[in-house]
């Protein structure tokens, strides 16, 4: 079971960068796409900024699920997975 976690992990990981390549050939032989990429450039820090407050708010939502919920659902008791 390990070894086909790791095969989907490496696979995954290669798709991830065959898209890339993709996307970089894609911004030379049309340049209109290239427009794509430089906006996600320029907004870059904001995206970054967004996604961490993000992150964060989901977290605190979760917890606060936690609290109120931990103490009436056996399901909600503790934080382990299982």
């Amino acid at each position: 079971m390990y070894t086909a976690r790791e095969a989907r992990f490496y696979t995954a990981l290669c798709v991830n960068i065959q898209l890339l390549k993709i996307v970089k050939f894609t911004n030379v032989i049309v340049p209109k796409m290239s427009l794509m990429t430089r906006v996600l450039g320029v907004g870059c820090a904001d995206l970054t900024f967004f996604g961490f407050v993000f992150g964060l708010t989901l977290f605190a939502f979760t917890m606060l699920m936690f609290v109120q919920i931990g103490s009436f659902m056996d399901d909600f008791s503790n934080q382990v997975l299982g």
